[in-house]
């Protein structure tokens, strides 16, 4: 006899794992942010102001899984309607959305650099 998982047991997971990616997404950025503010306040009156070096294959790697991860909420919050799962995944969006906005615009400002290790 096979058991099977719920549809809303396994949405609810679902969601909760992608509420925890969006939250540890969200540290590491504004932990670059807030790096790269203070580096540029601590060397503000130097030649070469502050920035903070941002790893290529982590940005990289942060776009890729913050893609997916909105692309595989979208898909669960369309077919499945269950109001914990589906408010879960939309505040998740929200602060995966927020994450990859914040992270093109320190690399596209002069505090961050990208660099290749």
């Amino acid at each position: 006899m096979r058991r099977y998982i719920p549809k809303g047991f396994m949405h609810r997971i679902l969601a909760i794992f992608i509420f925890s990616i969006a939250v540890i997404q969200l540290y590491g950025i504004s932990d670059k942010l807030i790096h790269a503010a203070w580096q540029w306040y601590k060397f503000s009156d130097y030649s070469n102001d502050g920035h903070t070096t941002v790893n290529a294959s982590m940005a990289l790697f942060t776009y890729i899984i913050s893609i997916v991860t909105l692309i595989i909420g979208y898909r669960i919050n369309k077919k499945h309607h269950e109001k914990f799962a589906n408010l879960t995944i939309k505040y998740s969006s929200y602060s995966l959305f927020s994450g990859i906005l914040l992270l093109t615009v320190l690399l596209i400002s002069p505090l961050g650099q990208l660099v290749r290790i």
